[in-house]
């Protein structure tokens, strides 16, 4: 439904769609969170396996995810576009090096990167 309400907006080409794309999934699962927390005081979670490369899932806080995303974005907007694209789109290597115009390896090494970035991120105690 969000992306009906861009019909003025002119898509430059595919990967401007799907980034558009992946950024209103991202949008969609936080404001769904922020829902959730209000309504119930309960946390929307998302399952990390992508982020472990484990078996089973392991649950984490939407919020909690959105906001390591955008500090990641501040360090490296390229990793967390992989990311975005990776995790809320669904693509592959492939997939995202042609969308990003850069090579299936570049692709790998941002990834690994910002999952180890973003597992750190996630993992450590917040400070207050």
């Amino acid at each position: 439904m969000r992306l009906i309400r861009l019909d003025r907006l002119r898509w430059q080409d595919r990967a401007h769609f799907l980034a558009i794309c992946s950024r209103v999934m991202r949008q969609v699962i936080v404001d769904q969170a922020r829902r959730v927390r209000a309504n119930k005081r309960q946390h929307l979670s998302v399952t990390t396996s992508w982020l472990k490369n484990q078996a089973a899932p392991e649950p984490i806080d939407a919020e909690a995810l959105d906001q390591a995303l955008t500090r990641l974005a501040e360090v490296s907007p390229e990793r967390a576009q992989i990311v975005e694209l990776r995790f809320f789109v669904g693509l592959d290597v492939r997939e995202i090096a042609h969308v990003t115009q850069t090579s299936e390896r570049t692709v790998k090494r941002h990834w690994q990167s910002a999952r180890a970035w973003l597992l750190e991120a996630l993992t450590a105690p917040q400070k207050s």
